[in-house]
């Protein structure tokens, strides 16, 4: 029968075929060729891969032939293959939320890379290259956090693992989940665990990601993985210092946790580049701050050389410079200094312009001629056009620069004990909302432009206070989950996004909970 894949979706087809007398079959083609990134199994006759055409393609008249052991030869009816075109991408990306014990996106079948590291009874711990404990000292245990955000009653996990060891599972509370480690050989240490989501297989060496978590993505033109690699508390410096695919945690996000080399722990970029392949999306990357030459050409090597090239990668150095909370900021400082800038915001800024440049020289080391699989980003503050100004102009920074992203957060100007109608009222105020939004991002829009560079957001999305002591968090929260919220939203979008041109690189905010914050402004 003819057969019909797209492009970069996983194609297999098992043949049927009859042979009582279970002679060796051998299968090839006698006619027509396969599309390019299909394979036939000579052994099974399993038609499987990945098209690579990004235009629609016919294969015709391909017939597939069956040698039965050295004499009889059977050619099947004669087939085709079209492989349809590349799906047109949305400009409209989304930020990967942190990786966390506590969170509610799950996003690998395995439940341990979300796990927290280990905590001593007392003293300190010897890991191994992995994390795990090698030895425990007479009397220590080592606690586990490995889920704390979904109900544990009635439910059945599977966990495997390599090693000698004892250790207990503990259930605390209603949604708490852990495990004492009590004992260890040395030599041969309890390691390798997994736990693995119920309803799926071990992952390794397949698809690691949970399916819903992929069905959530599906659509989203980028991924940024600012949360992912920790951005905002991430001081790494040398790249074999980065966590890897083997460590058994990637949980990390805004919390200082630590790999087995003392630096922050993060999700492995390897995994982020196999998500964008996976799903079709370009990459968003922030380099952390203080990476060093060598740490940047190794990632922009690793990314070249696997993520799809009908993918893009947005380079951009750290998160919000900007921000005083954030380690960029305090990074720059010391940089401006060093370098006898001065300590002054407008010397951050400059500092951050000059690494900004030796990065993009150093990812166009490595793309060479092939400019369009990279986009250079420079990150600036909605709310403030010298945020662009300052660094765009120094040292002639704006010469490498393809992108300004600002993040134009719905931000309202409430009164303390707000009502869903004050929070209506002030979304649509001429004074505050989106309104204002629009007016910073035309301004922004501007002030990139007058440098030759094209506007991105790397975030957006409402900016709703959600600690305890904001007196208008309830009502906030309760706003969210209605409909008028779901209006506001996207009326926000085509305001803020829309009509601003619509197709520039624009991502969406990672919201954790509730998780209907990501749903509705999707409807």
């Amino acid at each position: 029968a003819d057969q019909t894949d797209s492009y970069n979706v996983a194609y297999t087809f098992t043949p049927t075929v009859t042979n009582p007398d279970s002679v060796t079959i051998t299968y090839s083609i006698s006619s027509g060729s396969l599309p390019a990134g299909i394979t036939l199994n000579t052994s099974t006759g399993v038609l499987s891969g990945t098209p690579t055409d990004q235009t629609t393609t016919t294969y015709a008249n391909i017939k597939i032939r069956l040698a039965y052991g050295t004499a009889a030869v059977i050619d099947s009816n004669a087939f085709s293959f079209v492989v349809t075109a590349a799906a047109s991408k949305s400009a409209l990306g989304v930020n990967l939320a942190e990786m966390v014990d506590y969170g509610t996106q799950f996003a690998f079948k395995d439940m341990i890379k979300q796990g927290r590291t280990w905590t001593p009874s007392s003293g300190s711990l010897t890991l191994d290259a992995q994390g795990y404990p090698t030895s425990l000292a007479t009397g220590q245990s080592a606690r586990m956090y490995w889920i704390t955000s979904i109900p544990n009653s009635g439910t059945t996990y599977t966990a495997t693992h390599s090693g000698q060891g004892t250790f207990t599972e503990v259930f605390q509370g209603a949604t708490q989940m852990f495990w004492d480690l009590t004992s260890t050989v040395t030599g041969d240490n309890l390691r390798n665990i997994k736990m693995l989501i119920p309803g799926t297989s071990d992952p390794t060496g397949t698809q690691p990601f949970y399916q819903p978590f992929l069905d959530s993505l599906a659509g989203f033109g980028i991924l940024r993985f600012m949360d992912w690699d920790s951005t905002n508390v991430n001081k790494i410096v040398n790249w074999s210092d980065r966590t890897t695919t083997d460590h058994y945690t990637f949980t990390g996000g805004t919390s200082v946790t630590l790999n087995v080399h003392g630096q922050q722990n993060t999700v492995p970029y390897e995994y982020m580049i196999q998500l964008c392949n996976a799903l079709s999306a370009d990459m968003w990357v922030c380099v952390p701050a203080a990476a060093s030459d060598d740490f940047i050409t190794q990632l922009a090597t690793l990314i070249f050389n696997n993520l799809n090239p009908s993918l893009k990668c947005y380079y951009e150095l750290s998160n919000e410079v900007w921000n005083g909370s954030f380690y960029g900021n305090q990074y720059f400082l010391s940089e401006a200094v060093r370098q006898g800038l001065g300590n002054q915001f407008a010397n951050i800024m400059q500092a951050f312009s000059r690494r900004c440049v030796q990065m993009y020289n150093l990812v166009d080391a490595v793309y060479g001629v092939n400019t369009s699989r990279r986009k250079r980003v420079m990150g600036a503050q909605a709310a403030s056009t010298g945020t662009i100004t300052t660094p765009m102009a120094f040292e002639n920074a704006y010469q490498k620069v393809d992108y300004v992203a600002v993040a134009p957060y719905l931000l309202l100007n409430l009164p303390a004990n707000a009502t869903a109608t004050d929070i209506t009222t002030h979304i649509y105020a001429a004074n505050d909302g989106y309104a204002l939004n629009v007016s910073n991002v035309n301004a922004c829009k501007a002030a990139a432009a007058s440098f030759g560079a094209q506007l991105a957001f790397y975030e957006f999305g409402p900016g709703f206070p959600n600690s305890a002591g904001d007196p208008n968090t309830t009502a906030y929260l309760n706003y969210s989950i209605s409909a008028a919220m779901e209006t506001a939203m996207k009326d926000y979008l085509k305001a803020v996004w829309q009509t601003a041109g619509g197709s520039f690189p624009a991502c969406w905010y990672n919201a954790v909970a509730p998780a209907s914050q990501f749903d509705w402004v999707l409807a």
